[in-house]
């Protein structure tokens, strides 16, 4: 049984692909319950190395096409293709730091379950990154159940290009009551940790985010009822049909 599938695209980041591999690989107890799906895209100049990178590892599958003109329709797109129960959705600059974070994630997931058996569920790791104080609580790298991704037609509202999608993603499960913390699995950002922090050392990733992306959607406005009530919906048909069980 696939319990996560870990679900990314990459382009021309062929050692930093390695290393999240050498990442997961140091830190999953259960390999055989995991699947690594990469949208690559076809005209990448680092593609043959980062074709070699994935086939040196049997949980790896890769999805190979034109360059999306939307990260996050590609995102979803791959998600379709998925068999975990969980879908755990990263960046290719991303490294585990937390040895045997499947089992943690696995436990809580059961915890949370016994109260919550419908099986809607946003688990929230821990990113180095983001400033709880200062950016809010989302989570950068979310573990959606499927089940979920399955209602609503998406893992990541489809109308964010890029930036955006995550906060808004996390208020829709923040609305049902169905976050659950998970901020004893920590990983590190590592181009966000670098690159963007050193050029803008005074911004938080909130602020980079407002300057950056003023003239696209609002996240924090974005209206979101609709898939609230999509998954509200399920939650409440699952208790009614379920109520007598013991």
């Amino acid at each position: 049984m696939i319990n996560f599938s870990l679900v990314l695209n990459s382009r021309g980041r062929s050692k930093l692909l390695s290393d999240l591999f050498e990442s997961i690989v140091k830190t999953t107890v259960d390999l055989s319950s995991i699947e690594v799906i990469v949208g690559l895209d076809k005209d990448d100049p680092e593609l043959i190395l980062s074709l070699n990178v994935l086939n040196g590892y049997p949980f790896s599958h890769y999805w190979v096409a034109g360059r999306p003109p939307n990260l996050i329709r590609a995102l979803n797109t791959l998600s379709t293709l998925s068999q975990g129960r969980y879908l755990f959705i990263l960046n290719d600059d991303v490294v585990f730091l937390t040895p045997g974070w499947d089992t943690i994630a696995l436990m809580a997931l059961a915890g949370h379950s016994i109260n919550h058996p419908h099986g809607i569920v946003y688990g929230r790791p821990c990113d180095l990154s983001v400033d709880k104080d200062k950016d809010g609580e989302y989570a950068a790298f979310p573990i959606i159940s499927k089940k979920a991704t399955e209602i609503l037609g998406f893992t990541i509202p489809p109308e964010f290009a890029e930036l955006g999608g995550d906060v808004a993603v996390y208020r829709i499960y923040e609305k049902i009551g169905q976050i659950l913390p998970l901020d004893s699995i920590i990983l590190q950002h590592v181009l966000h940790q670098t690159i963007e922090q050193i050029a803008h050392p005074d911004l938080t990733a909130y602020e980079m985010r407002q300057r950056t992306y003023a003239h696209r959607m609002d996240w924090k406005t974005y209206n979101i009822d609709d898939y609230v009530w999509k998954l509200q919906r399920y939650i409440n048909e699952y208790t009614k049909e379920h109520q007598h069980d013991k």
